[in-house]
Protein backbone atom coordinates (compact mmCIF):
# COMPACT_ATOMS: atom_id res chain seq x y z
CA UNK A 1 0.00 0.00 0.00
CA UNK A 2 1.41 3.25 -0.82
CA UNK A 3 1.11 6.09 1.38
CA UNK A 4 -1.86 7.91 0.34
CA UNK A 5 -3.35 5.11 -2.08
CA UNK A 6 -4.76 1.68 -0.88
CA UNK A 7 -5.39 -0.98 -4.29
CA UNK A 8 -8.97 -3.32 -3.54
CA UNK A 9 -8.14 -6.21 -4.39
CA UNK A 10 -4.68 -6.26 -3.99
CA UNK A 11 -4.42 -9.05 -0.27
CA UNK A 12 -6.63 -9.61 2.90
CA UNK A 13 -8.45 -6.14 4.05
CA UNK A 14 -7.32 -6.08 7.65
CA UNK A 15 -9.04 -3.86 10.49
CA UNK A 16 -5.40 -2.24 10.75
CA UNK A 17 -5.82 -1.52 6.57
CA UNK A 18 -9.44 0.16 7.13
CA UNK A 19 -8.76 1.98 10.53
CA UNK A 20 -5.78 3.70 7.78
CA UNK A 21 -7.94 4.09 4.72
CA UNK A 22 -11.04 5.66 7.06
CA UNK A 23 -8.38 7.87 9.77
CA UNK A 24 -5.84 8.99 7.08
CA UNK A 25 -8.31 9.20 4.50
CA UNK A 26 -6.59 7.08 1.91
CA UNK A 27 -7.89 7.28 -1.91
CA UNK A 28 -8.94 3.67 -3.07
CA UNK A 29 -7.91 2.34 -6.40
CA UNK A 30 -8.65 -1.02 -8.02
CA UNK A 31 -5.49 -3.70 -8.29
CA UNK A 32 -4.12 -4.75 -11.47
CA UNK A 33 -5.11 -8.40 -10.28
CA UNK A 34 -8.19 -7.17 -9.37
CA UNK A 35 -9.46 -5.77 -12.91
CA UNK A 36 -8.10 -8.92 -14.25
CA UNK A 37 -10.59 -11.42 -11.72
CA UNK A 38 -13.65 -9.29 -12.23
CA UNK A 39 -13.19 -9.15 -15.81
CA UNK A 40 -12.78 -13.06 -16.38
CA UNK A 41 -15.92 -13.59 -13.79
CA UNK A 42 -18.14 -11.05 -16.56
CA UNK A 43 -16.81 -13.17 -19.58
CA UNK A 44 -17.55 -16.17 -17.89
CA UNK A 45 -21.02 -15.42 -17.13
CA UNK A 46 -22.01 -13.36 -20.86
CA UNK A 47 -20.45 -16.65 -22.28
CA UNK A 48 -23.23 -18.90 -19.65
CA UNK A 49 -25.84 -16.70 -20.74
CA UNK A 50 -25.06 -17.26 -24.25
CA UNK A 51 -24.80 -20.91 -24.01
CA UNK A 52 -27.28 -22.25 -21.58
CA UNK A 53 -30.55 -23.64 -22.56
CA UNK A 54 -31.68 -23.48 -19.10
CA UNK A 55 -33.19 -20.47 -17.54
CA UNK A 56 -30.82 -18.91 -14.93
CA UNK A 57 -32.77 -17.80 -11.81
CA UNK A 58 -32.52 -13.87 -11.01
CA UNK A 59 -30.12 -13.41 -14.54
CA UNK A 60 -32.75 -14.60 -17.48
CA UNK A 61 -36.08 -15.30 -15.06
CA UNK A 62 -37.82 -12.93 -13.09
CA UNK A 63 -37.48 -13.31 -9.32
CA UNK A 64 -39.30 -14.52 -6.54
CA UNK A 65 -42.90 -16.22 -7.97
CA UNK A 66 -41.62 -14.62 -11.50
CA UNK A 67 -39.16 -17.58 -11.91
CA UNK A 68 -41.00 -18.55 -14.20
CA UNK A 69 -40.96 -15.76 -16.80
CA UNK A 70 -38.40 -15.80 -19.03
CA UNK A 71 -36.61 -12.71 -19.88
CA UNK A 72 -35.32 -11.50 -23.24
CA UNK A 73 -31.35 -10.61 -23.53
CA UNK A 74 -31.97 -7.28 -24.08
CA UNK A 75 -33.82 -6.77 -21.08
CA UNK A 76 -31.74 -8.29 -18.95
CA UNK A 77 -29.95 -4.88 -17.66
CA UNK A 78 -33.30 -3.25 -17.26
CA UNK A 79 -34.59 -6.47 -14.76
CA UNK A 80 -31.24 -5.53 -12.92
CA UNK A 81 -31.83 -1.83 -12.66
CA UNK A 82 -35.75 -2.30 -11.71
CA UNK A 83 -34.25 -4.74 -8.37
CA UNK A 84 -32.75 -2.26 -6.96
CA UNK A 85 -35.43 0.99 -7.46
CA UNK A 86 -37.58 -1.53 -5.87
CA UNK A 87 -35.79 -1.95 -2.91
CA UNK A 88 -34.15 1.10 -2.48
CA UNK A 89 -37.14 1.80 0.66
CA UNK A 90 -34.93 1.68 3.80
CA UNK A 91 -36.43 4.14 5.81
CA UNK A 92 -35.53 5.51 9.63
CA UNK A 93 -32.69 8.04 10.41
CA UNK A 94 -29.99 9.27 7.76
CA UNK A 95 -26.77 7.03 8.09
CA UNK A 96 -23.50 8.27 9.28
CA UNK A 97 -21.16 9.30 6.52
CA UNK A 98 -18.33 6.99 8.19
CA UNK A 99 -20.84 4.08 7.78
CA UNK A 100 -21.51 4.75 4.11
CA UNK A 101 -17.63 4.96 3.21
CA UNK A 102 -17.36 1.51 4.98
CA UNK A 103 -19.96 0.31 3.35
CA UNK A 104 -18.75 1.35 -0.22
CA UNK A 105 -15.45 -0.03 1.59
CA UNK A 106 -16.71 -3.35 1.87
CA UNK A 107 -18.45 -4.37 -0.74
CA UNK A 108 -15.82 -2.97 -3.21
CA UNK A 109 -13.17 -5.06 -1.78
CA UNK A 110 -16.00 -8.20 -1.51
CA UNK A 111 -16.82 -7.67 -5.68
CA UNK A 112 -12.94 -7.21 -6.56
CA UNK A 113 -12.64 -11.03 -5.55
CA UNK A 114 -13.90 -11.71 -9.09
CA UNK A 115 -17.12 -14.10 -7.97
CA UNK A 116 -19.83 -12.11 -8.28
CA UNK A 117 -19.84 -11.43 -12.35
CA UNK A 118 -20.46 -7.47 -12.29
CA UNK A 119 -18.65 -5.03 -14.71
CA UNK A 120 -15.12 -3.16 -13.71
CA UNK A 121 -16.93 -0.02 -14.49
CA UNK A 122 -19.20 -1.01 -11.45
CA UNK A 123 -16.60 -1.34 -9.00
CA UNK A 124 -14.65 1.36 -10.50
CA UNK A 125 -17.87 4.43 -9.54
CA UNK A 126 -18.34 2.76 -6.36
CA UNK A 127 -15.10 4.15 -5.61
CA UNK A 128 -15.15 7.08 -7.81
CA UNK A 129 -17.82 8.18 -4.83
CA UNK A 130 -15.48 7.24 -2.23
CA UNK A 131 -12.90 9.10 -3.23
CA UNK A 132 -14.79 12.15 -4.10
CA UNK A 133 -16.92 12.04 -0.91
CA UNK A 134 -19.84 11.66 -3.03
CA UNK A 135 -22.28 9.98 0.05
CA UNK A 136 -25.80 8.41 -1.07
CA UNK A 137 -28.31 8.78 1.18
CA UNK A 138 -29.08 5.75 3.48
CA UNK A 139 -31.22 5.22 6.21
CA UNK A 140 -30.84 2.64 8.82
CA UNK A 141 -34.14 0.39 8.52
CA UNK A 142 -34.75 -1.91 6.05
CA UNK A 143 -32.14 -4.59 6.63
CA UNK A 144 -33.07 -8.18 6.46
CA UNK A 145 -30.70 -9.69 8.61
CA UNK A 146 -29.46 -12.92 7.51
CA UNK A 147 -31.30 -12.79 4.16
CA UNK A 148 -29.26 -9.42 3.33
CA UNK A 149 -29.21 -5.60 3.91
CA UNK A 150 -31.13 -5.68 0.81
CA UNK A 151 -32.99 -1.84 1.36
CA UNK A 152 -29.80 -0.32 2.64
CA UNK A 153 -28.04 -1.62 -0.37
CA UNK A 154 -30.30 -0.66 -2.90
CA UNK A 155 -30.07 2.72 -1.43
CA UNK A 156 -26.39 2.93 -1.77
CA UNK A 157 -26.19 1.85 -5.01
CA UNK A 158 -28.85 3.65 -6.60
CA UNK A 159 -27.27 6.83 -7.40
CA UNK A 160 -24.72 4.51 -9.85
CA UNK A 161 -27.30 3.90 -12.11
CA UNK A 162 -28.25 7.79 -11.69
CA UNK A 163 -31.13 7.60 -9.33
CA UNK A 164 -31.51 8.49 -5.94
CA UNK A 165 -30.17 11.28 -3.58
CA UNK A 166 -26.71 11.86 -2.25
CA UNK A 167 -24.67 14.42 -0.11
CA UNK A 168 -21.74 16.28 -1.73
CA UNK A 169 -19.74 19.41 -0.83
CA UNK A 170 -22.07 19.22 2.22
CA UNK A 171 -25.27 19.62 0.67
CA UNK A 172 -28.35 17.43 -0.06
CA UNK A 173 -28.89 17.15 -4.17
CA UNK A 174 -29.81 14.68 -6.73
CA UNK A 175 -27.65 11.82 -7.82
CA UNK A 176 -27.98 12.40 -11.52
CA UNK A 177 -26.63 15.92 -11.74
CA UNK A 178 -23.55 15.26 -9.80
CA UNK A 179 -23.09 12.91 -12.34
CA UNK A 180 -23.03 15.31 -14.40
CA UNK A 181 -20.82 17.66 -12.65
CA UNK A 182 -18.35 14.62 -12.80
CA UNK A 183 -18.60 13.93 -16.25
CA UNK A 184 -19.93 10.46 -15.02
CA UNK A 185 -22.15 8.70 -17.19
CA UNK A 186 -24.79 6.80 -15.16
CA UNK A 187 -23.62 2.96 -15.05
CA UNK A 188 -25.83 0.49 -17.29
CA UNK A 189 -25.94 -2.56 -15.51
CA UNK A 190 -25.56 -5.85 -16.79
CA UNK A 191 -27.26 -9.05 -16.25
CA UNK A 192 -26.73 -10.19 -12.47
CA UNK A 193 -25.28 -7.35 -11.25
CA UNK A 194 -28.19 -5.91 -9.02
CA UNK A 195 -28.12 -9.23 -7.36
CA UNK A 196 -24.50 -8.78 -6.48
CA UNK A 197 -25.22 -5.42 -5.25
CA UNK A 198 -28.04 -5.90 -2.94
CA UNK A 199 -26.72 -9.36 -2.06
CA UNK A 200 -24.34 -9.27 0.76
CA UNK A 201 -24.58 -7.88 4.64
CA UNK A 202 -22.11 -5.03 4.12
CA UNK A 203 -24.62 -2.78 6.32
CA UNK A 204 -24.21 -4.97 8.96
CA UNK A 205 -20.67 -5.12 8.48
CA UNK A 206 -19.79 -1.92 8.61
CA UNK A 207 -21.76 -0.77 11.80
CA UNK A 208 -19.51 -3.99 12.97
CA UNK A 209 -16.38 -3.05 11.76
CA UNK A 210 -16.79 0.32 13.32
CA UNK A 211 -17.81 -1.03 16.56
CA UNK A 212 -14.74 -3.02 16.68
CA UNK A 213 -12.43 -0.36 15.47
CA UNK A 214 -13.39 1.67 18.34
CA UNK A 215 -13.66 -1.49 21.02
CA UNK A 216 -9.29 -1.92 19.97
CA UNK A 217 -8.78 2.01 20.40
CA UNK A 218 -10.28 1.45 24.35
CA UNK A 219 -8.85 -1.65 24.40
CA UNK A 220 -5.45 0.03 23.96
CA UNK A 221 -5.94 2.70 26.35
CA UNK A 222 -6.74 0.63 28.79
CA UNK A 223 -3.16 -1.42 28.24
CA UNK A 224 -1.70 2.52 28.60
CA UNK A 225 -3.99 3.15 31.90
CA UNK A 226 -2.79 -0.07 33.52
CA UNK A 227 0.68 -0.23 33.14
CA UNK A 228 0.94 3.86 33.91
CA UNK A 229 -1.32 2.75 37.28
CA UNK A 230 0.94 0.08 38.17
CA UNK A 231 4.14 2.43 37.97
CA UNK A 232 2.27 5.00 39.90
CA UNK A 233 1.20 2.71 42.48
CA UNK A 234 4.40 0.93 42.75
CA UNK A 235 3.27 -2.39 41.04
CA UNK A 236 4.73 -5.77 39.92
CA UNK A 237 5.31 -6.73 36.35
CA UNK A 238 6.02 -9.90 37.19
CA UNK A 239 2.07 -11.20 37.28
CA UNK A 240 1.96 -9.93 33.40
CA UNK A 241 4.53 -12.32 32.23
CA UNK A 242 3.63 -14.85 29.68
CA UNK A 243 3.77 -17.88 32.05
CA UNK A 244 0.95 -16.62 34.58
CA UNK A 245 -1.96 -16.56 30.96
CA UNK A 246 -0.84 -20.12 30.17
CA UNK A 247 -2.31 -21.24 32.80
CA UNK A 248 -5.52 -20.34 32.36
CA UNK A 249 -6.02 -21.00 28.51
CA UNK A 250 -9.33 -21.43 27.35
CA UNK A 251 -10.36 -24.33 24.60
CA UNK A 252 -10.61 -21.92 21.65
CA UNK A 253 -7.48 -20.82 22.49
CA UNK A 254 -4.35 -23.48 21.12
CA UNK A 255 -2.15 -24.76 23.93
CA UNK A 256 1.13 -23.88 21.19
CA UNK A 257 0.41 -19.88 21.88
CA UNK A 258 2.33 -17.73 23.77
CA UNK A 259 0.16 -14.41 24.64
CA UNK A 260 2.49 -11.55 25.48
CA UNK A 261 0.46 -9.60 27.91
CA UNK A 262 -0.29 -6.45 26.67
CA UNK A 263 0.26 -4.12 30.07
CA UNK A 264 4.01 -5.70 30.11
CA UNK A 265 4.76 -5.04 26.65
CA UNK A 266 3.23 -1.29 26.95
CA UNK A 267 5.43 -0.80 30.32
CA UNK A 268 8.33 -1.83 28.53
CA UNK A 269 8.01 -0.05 25.49
CA UNK A 270 6.98 3.02 27.47
CA UNK A 271 10.65 2.38 29.64
CA UNK A 272 8.25 1.83 32.54
CA UNK A 273 9.30 -0.17 35.50
CA UNK A 274 12.72 0.69 34.46
CA UNK A 275 14.21 0.53 37.60
CA UNK A 276 14.26 -2.03 40.58
CA UNK A 277 11.28 -2.57 42.29
CA UNK A 278 11.14 0.24 45.02
CA UNK A 279 10.35 0.10 48.72
CA UNK A 280 6.82 -1.24 48.94
CA UNK A 281 6.01 -0.01 52.84
CA UNK A 282 4.44 3.24 51.65
CA UNK A 283 1.92 1.23 48.86
CA UNK A 284 -0.80 -0.60 51.31
CA UNK A 285 -2.32 2.68 52.26
CA UNK A 286 -3.25 3.21 49.21
CA UNK A 287 -6.05 1.06 48.86
CA UNK A 288 -8.01 2.26 51.88
CA UNK A 289 -10.91 2.24 49.51
CA UNK A 290 -11.24 -1.08 49.08
CA UNK A 291 -13.59 -0.62 45.63
CA UNK A 292 -10.72 1.37 43.72
CA UNK A 293 -8.05 -1.06 44.87
CA UNK A 294 -9.74 -4.08 43.94
CA UNK A 295 -10.42 -2.45 40.42
CA UNK A 296 -6.66 -1.53 40.10
CA UNK A 297 -5.59 -5.26 41.33
CA UNK A 298 -8.02 -7.03 39.28
CA UNK A 299 -7.17 -6.18 35.19
CA UNK A 300 -8.98 -8.72 32.48
CA UNK A 301 -9.00 -9.61 28.98
CA UNK A 302 -11.31 -9.88 26.96
CA UNK A 303 -11.01 -13.35 24.79
CA UNK A 304 -11.60 -10.79 21.73
CA UNK A 305 -8.71 -8.64 22.26
CA UNK A 306 -7.27 -7.64 18.91
CA UNK A 307 -3.92 -9.58 19.76
CA UNK A 308 -5.93 -12.68 20.93
CA UNK A 309 -5.26 -12.20 24.49
CA UNK A 310 -7.25 -15.12 27.07
CA UNK A 311 -8.97 -13.73 29.68
CA UNK A 312 -7.46 -13.70 33.03
CA UNK A 313 -7.07 -11.83 36.50
CA UNK A 314 -3.88 -11.05 37.17
CA UNK A 315 -2.79 -11.28 41.33
CA UNK A 316 -2.95 -8.77 43.14
CA UNK A 317 -0.16 -5.98 42.36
Amino acid sequence: MSKNVYQIGSGELTFEIIERIINENLKLELAPEAKLRIQKCRDYLDHKIASSEEPLYGITTGFGSLCTKNISPDELGTLQENLIKSHACSVGEEIRPVIIKLMMLLKAHALSLGHSGVQVITVQRILDFFNNDVMPIVYDRGSLGASGDLAPLANLFLPLIGVGDVYYKGKKCEAISVLDEFGWEPVKLMSKEGLALLNGTQFMSANGVFAMLKAFRLSKKADLIAALSLEAFDGRIDPFMDCIPLTRISLWLPSTVAPACPVRVVAYKGNIFRWSHRSRTLRFPLFRNYGNGFSRRVYTRSPFHPDGLPLFRSPSC
